[in-house]
């Protein structure tokens, strides 16, 4: 046990003496997250990241008690917001290790049966206590069913300051007052609440480039969580320090698309004893959000052909009837969208009336030219018969004819928008700025040349909030967001992110799945939703598999929807050794952005221990700071303790 405290650098080990001691993944992690440091130029953001110090929640609420104004909560006290007000009481040690009503140990069963069977087997919890467990008032999320709630980004306040004259969007407010069928509850904004609050350790899951099988990133990033919030229930001091690693842990996946759902890999909410339930509403519809991004993204589309057809079809004077129409007392406005288009081309004025001809002409006709169209329709199924199509054949459309197609919803730049966004007022922005094509001059034309991205915008209104779910083992998830890795950059929202490190504040874990291999999913995590987000993670995890390092070895071609080779069942060392030279790149990649990484062996079945062996060998040999194998799939939090 010395060579562990001389690696990490603790002068103080004797915790780790005690009778009985056994070190596991989850004590690698604490130890590695308290001693980690950010030194990489390729995250300069990294001074932005505020020191880690005592647990605070930060929620501000006026009590509706006679006896209280607004509270503020500064100290590491428990808080907790009802109904009422806010409520607060220091925890012990004990409550703190006990008071969770909603953690639950699994009896696995071998063989493991069938994902949904298992899936099935467990009843849910009410995602109420689930954000009861989190801390959270009735105010702080919206019930979608019983088990799926959103957790608020956004308030109405802020949605309405957005609607002024600078972004033109429908107001909150307004919507709630005039639709019958909206609740009347005003939900607040958990982010904006627990502002200054203390950020908990940032933990990043990746993988080996993968088998079309896929390598169980998922299920691993389930697994972990419920290993630290079903078997990290107790007050932990490993050595004679104050920290004390709790059961605060939050999941962050991404929402996965149903097209993949539908086809050979299946949905995307882990397998085995380490699933995200209800897995049936997890990999269907789940709230919405990416019916959302369907119908702005269509929306858009429309009103690229659209104006194609008007611009064709009418004169200048027609089209600016039709943009500016004249009201009762015969005086013509701007809408404020419009603004930003008069910018583009340098017009200052303010009065539609003082325009000249040559004004007129440039304002109304976006001219754009059809062969530069970039902008597909989408639909969130496998349909290959839609990705090339023709549209503009009927009668009413004059011969206006243009090859087109369909993409997967979440191939939509939209979703790429959601996911790095962190507030309404950008979402608007970045969806505004959004480019369709060109001009036939070779001007770019954005989705505010078109007037449409107010409209964009209220149509995603709901989708910026995370959904919070739970895992089998009743431990938090947030789900949000889903952009693929090969055209976006593959990762679940900043907004999730940011929400899960405040909830779960010091000492807590937030765990959040990059996509693909790491050398495309952590990259990206590393260089584009760090620099964006501000965030450094402490720790990344790689997930490796026996399967994929035999297939880069020099095994037999891994097909999908084909029984794998034999090679892949027996035991075969020299494929294993030979296939680590992947896995090495992989960690020598990461170590690179100057985090640590712990390499987590996703064990199977047919795995032998010589074949672990060589991978914990080679692994450590490349720099990893632990190798760890995990059987989480078959026993669930158990199994990646």
């Amino acid at each position: 046990m010395s060579s562990i405290g001389t690696d990490i650098g603790l002068d103080d080990m004797s915790g780790l003496e005690a009778p009985n001691f056994t070190p596991t993944l989850d004590l690698f992690l604490h130890v590695l997250l308290s001693r980690a440091k950010t030194t990489a130029p390729a995250l300069a953001a990294a001074e932005a990241h505020r020191p880690l110090s005592g647990r605070t929640l930060r929620f501000l609420r006026k009590s509706s008690r006679p006896s209280g104004p607004k509270v503020l909560v500064t100290d590491p006290h428990h808080t907790r917001i009802d109904d009422g007000g806010v409520v607060e009481g220091r925890r012990s040690d004990q409550d703190m290790s006990s008071s969770s009503k909603t953690i639950r140990r699994l009896e696995v069963i071998s063989p493991v049966p069938a994902d949904i069977d298992i899936a099935n087997s467990v009843d849910p919890f009410p995602i109420a206590a689930i954000a009861e467990d989190l801390n959270l008032g009735s105010k702080h999320y919206d019930l979608y069913g019983k088990y799926k709630a959103k957790v608020p980004r956004t308030t109405p306040a802020l949605l309405s300051d957005s609607s002024s004259s600078s972004f033109g969007l429908v107001s909150y407010v307004g919507l709630l007052l005039e639709c019958s069928y909206c609740s009347p509850q005003v939900l607040l904004s958990v982010l904006d609440e627990l502002q200054g609050s203390e950020d908990g350790y940032y933990v990043v899951v990746g993988g080996i480039s993968p088998t079309p099988l896929g390598e169980g990133k998922s299920t691993t990033t389930v697994g972990l969580c419920q290993a630290l919030g079903a078997f990290l229930d107790k007050k932990v001091t490993p050595w004679s320090s104050p920290v004390v690693v709790t059961s605060y842990v939050i999941t962050c996946l991404r929402q996965p698309s149903q097209g993949p759902t539908f086809g050979i890999k299946g949905g995307a909410a882990g397998g085995g004893y380490s699933q995200v339930i209800p897995m049936d509403e997890f990999n269907l519809h789940l709230t919405g959000d990416i019916h959302a991004i369907t119908a702005a993204n269509n929306l858009l589309a429309a009103a690229i052909d659209t104006r194609i057809f008007h611009e064709a079809s009418q004169s200048d004077k027609a089209l600016f009837n039709r943009l500016c129409p004249p009201n009762k007392e015969g005086k013509r406005t701007f809408a404020n969208v419009m603004f930003r288009r008069l910018q583009k081309l340098g017009i200052s004025k303010t009065n539609p009336d003082e325009l000249t001809p040559d004004e007129v002409k440039r304002f109304v006709r976006l001219d754009i030219d059809p062969d530069s169209i970039t902008w597909r329709r989408v639909m969130d199924v496998n349909d290959r018969f839609l990705r090339k199509i023709t549209v503009g054949q009927g009668p009413e459309e004059k011969g206006m004819i243009r090859e087109t197609g369909f993409d997967i919803s979440v191939a939509s730049e939209i979703m790429a928008v959601l996911a790095l966004t962190t507030s309404l007022g950008e979402m608007r922005e970045r969806l505004g700025r959004m480019v369709i094509g060109n001009s036939n001059a070779g001007e770019p034309i954005t989705a505010d040349d078109l007037g449409v991205g107010g409209a964009l915008t209220v149509l995603m209104k709901d989708a910026i909030n995370p959904t919070l779910m739970q895992t089998l083992e009743g431990t938090p998830v947030l789900v949000h967001a889903g952009p693929f890795a090969n055209i976006a950059h593959g990762n679940s929202s900043i907004v999730a992110d940011k929400i899960a490190l405040k909830l779960v504040g010091k000492g807590g874990f937030v765990v959040t799945e990059a996509g693909f291999g790491s050398d495309i999913g952590t990259e990206k995590f590393m260089n584009i939703k760090c620099r964006y987000s501000g965030l450094v993670p402490q720790c990344a995890i790689i997930v490796a598999t026996i399967r994929a390092l035999k297939m880069h070895g020099g095994g037999p071609e891994v097909v999908a929807g084909k029984p794998l080779d034999r090679a892949y069942i027996t035991e075969n060392v020299a494929f294993v050794e030979a296939g680590c030279v992947n896995l090495s790149r992989h960690i020598s990649n990461t170590k690179a952005y100057g985090v640590n990484v712990v390499v987590a062996i996703n064990k199977f079945a047919t795995d032998t221990d010589a074949e672990m062996n060589a991978v914990r060998t080679a692994a450590l040999a490349a720099g990893a700071f632990d190798a760890v194998v995990c059987t989480h799939h078959a026993h669930g939090g158990k199994g990646a303790v």
